[in-house]
């Protein structure tokens, strides 16, 4: 799936977010509207980017309740890239 640069973005925001820490294995991924008012973006694009750290493992797949948060992988997750370490 190929991003729009603003969607790329939104989802480095929350790549980053998790980097530092302020984010960890389990915690609640921010909402598409805190997203849009982090990055400016617009709806669509941070729905795509959020779409796009599900694809690429860095938050949880599979189902859940409308309005309930996407959360951060666990490192080890398979193909997640929170299971990453630096240098790897």
């Amino acid at each position: 799936m190929r991003l729009s640069p603003r969607a790329v973005q939104a989802a480095d925001k929350v790549r980053a977010m998790i980097a530092s820490g302020a984010l960890g294995p389990g915690d609640e991924a921010p909402s598409v509207e805190e997203l849009k008012k982090m990055t400016g973006a617009c709806h669509s694009y941070c729905q795509a980017a959020l779409r796009s750290l599900v694809a690429d493992g860095t938050l949880e797949p599979g189902a859940r309740p409308r309005g309930e948060r996407r959360r951060v992988a666990a490192p080890g997750q398979a193909g997640g890239t929170a299971a990453r370490q630096p240098g790897g």
